[in-house]
């Protein structure tokens, strides 16, 4: 999105910015002129942000899986995602049986 977008002259009463155009956590400052034949012309400004999306954290087969103790394990969370599509970031945390108040390698 240009910063210093500016649209001139025509009827138009409605700004339609493209969707994904909009960088998100970013100010924007919009200002409308009118003016009618040779009066002084008129403005309202409008400033907005726009926010930024919850990360999708998907793991495939859900929340809930069985494996063999002698089998290995692979778990996917390849479809997580950033809907304002920045970088995504994985950090995986195991822990074994009910004991959660410590974060260690599964066994």
């Amino acid at each position: 999105f240009d910063p210093a977008l500016q649209v001139f002259g025509g009827d138009q009463v409605a700004l339609e910015v493209p969707q994904d155009t909009l960088r998100a956590g970013t100010d924007y400052h919009l200002t409308l002129i009118t003016s009618q034949g040779s009066s002084l012309p008129v403005t309202s400004s409008l400033t907005f942000t726009t926010g930024r999306s919850e990360l999708v954290a998907t793991i495939e087969g859900g929340d809930r899986s069985v494996w063999r103790d002698d089998a290995g394990v692979l778990i996917d969370a390849s479809a997580s995602y950033d809907p304002d599509g920045d970088p995504v970031e994985f950090e995986w945390v195991c822990f074994s049986g009910e004991e959660r108040s410590t974060f260690s390698p599964c066994r």
